[in-house]
């Protein structure tokens, strides 16, 4: 692959995580969960990092390797986030505050499920994208004796 077409992948793929990024930070409110507050403020850090991170190695492809590592790393804890994080309390919370409705579109079960594989999708795509990018970035010595 020569180094025009290497860098239009390269921002190609930056640009996929930017967009990821920032759907993210709308999931929560568009997809109904958030009212469960792990799952809300993980996905708007995670989203709000992923799109800077991403935004800012779109401008300069061939650079900033450690970016594109970074948005890799985001997109594992991604994966890994709802095995960890308290996504499934949204009825425990609901029933604790009594001045708090269940959202009307999801049942039970519904909003912490539309938050687990939301995270483990994103966090698949960031994850691949992220270390492709890096990889693909790079240029490496010459070996030639």
């Amino acid at each position: 692959m020569n180094r025009t077409s290497s860098t239009g992948a390269l921002r190609w793929a930056s640009g996929i995580n930017v967009v990821a990024g920032l759907w993210l930070i709308a999931a929560p409110f568009l997809l109904g969960y958030s009212a469960i507050p792990a799952a809300l403020w993980n996905d708007i850090v995670c989203g709000v990092l992923i799109a800077a991170l991403a935004a800012l190695h779109l401008r300069s492809p061939t650079r900033g390797q450690g970016l594109s590592w970074t948005v890799a790393g985001i997109g594992a804890w991604l994966v890994l986030a709802p095995f960890i994080l308290p996504y499934d309390t949204l009825m425990e919370q609901v029933g604790a505050a009594p001045n708090v409705a269940a959202p009307e579109p999801m049942g039970p079960g519904q909003a912490d499920n539309a938050a687990f594989w939301n995270d483990i999708i994103v966090g698949v795509v960031a994850m691949l994208l992220g270390a492709w990018s890096a990889t693909q970035g790079r240029t490496t010595p010459s070996t030639a004796l």
